[in-house]
């Protein structure tokens, strides 16, 4: 795991706890105060994204720290966030930064 700042990148092998590793960081920084939707976490499979996803909603939910209004405001505007695989998440990328880089936002996967 290698972090700088409100950049962390977790890299392992099958099987070693990186979902769940990343749901506790992330969880973690919205409790202190990371906007929801500035939250990028990208993972290879539809299912792992999900799972991801429901993770840190569930985190959010019961952290016994914040009032019932804070959790339910952080875990609705973790649906801002870009949670899922790498190849949507870069497509999303890529559509809402097409202009700006010159490229048609009518992108396809081919």
């Amino acid at each position: 795991m290698v972090g700088s700042g409100s950049l962390t990148v977790v890299g392992a092998g099958a099987g070693s706890g990186k979902t769940t590793k990343i749901c506790e960081i992330v969880a973690e920084r919205i409790v202190k105060g990371l906007d929801p939707s500035l939250v990028l976490a990208t993972t290879f499979t539809r299912t792992a994204a999900a799972e991801m996803k429901g993770r840190i909603q569930a985190a959010l939910l019961t952290e016994s720290s914040l009032s019932t209004e804070a959790r339910i405001g952080m875990s609705e505007r973790l649906e801002l966030a870009a949670i899922g695989t790498v190849h949507s998440v870069g497509h999303t990328l890529l559509r809402k930064y097409a202009i700006s880089l010159g490229l048609s936002p009518r992108l396809e996967v081919m």
